[in-house]
């Protein structure tokens, strides 16, 4: 595992050294994720996801207002069950417009759980946010491509639940306009 993070690292840090920075007004985005579980218990998964993004023109940065919405499913360890998460929300992708920073995003989301062990599940929903880096590292004329990696966390709205936290290591796509 920390082998993978360092190698994601420095992938992240050379796409941010040798491509160009694409600043778009609008952008669409798509990500495909390894997700994570940094709770015991839990097993390595997969999601995917969709943004769109507003640029704003502000010289030597690059900042975009973005809607987003994701899925996560991961298994649970040692039985016949799962968790997905699904999160809408809001954020912000910020950047210095060059080639050699990645972009940092944060974002602040409605989301809802389900677990399922055998026939028996359980449902919640609450607050969620995430922080991450990204690097694109192939710039083409209407769509960047890159690496991602970013801290995902779920609250549940229920007295006394505890938080959900995973990591995502992932690719994207954003299509300008």
């Amino acid at each position: 595992m920390n082998r993978f993070l360092a190698t994601m690292i420095i992938v992240l840090a050379t796409g941010a050294v040798l491509s160009p920075k694409q600043s778009f007004a609008q952008s669409i985005g798509v990500d495909a994720d390894l997700a994570v579980p940094l709770e015991d218990g839990y097993d390595v998964g997969y999601g995917f996801g969709g943004r769109v993004g507003f640029g704003l023109p502000i010289p030597a940065i690059t900042l975009q207002a973005e809607a987003i919405g994701d899925w996560a499913t991961m298994g649970i360890s040692d039985v016949d069950g799962s968790t997905s998460i699904w999160r809408l929300g809001a954020g912000v992708r910020v950047g210095l417009g060059l080639p050699i920073v990645p972009d940092v995003f944060a974002h602040l989301a409605y989301a809802s759980a389900s677990s399922t062990i055998g026939s028996l599940s359980a449902d919640t929903s609450g607050l969620s946010w995430d922080i991450g880096i990204a690097s694109t590292l192939l710039g083409l004329p209407l769509v960047d491509l890159g690496l991602h990696i970013a801290y995902k966390s779920f609250s549940p709205s229920e007295d006394n639940a505890d938080s959900f936290n995973w990591l995502v290591f992932g690719v994207q796509g954003d299509f300008g306009f």
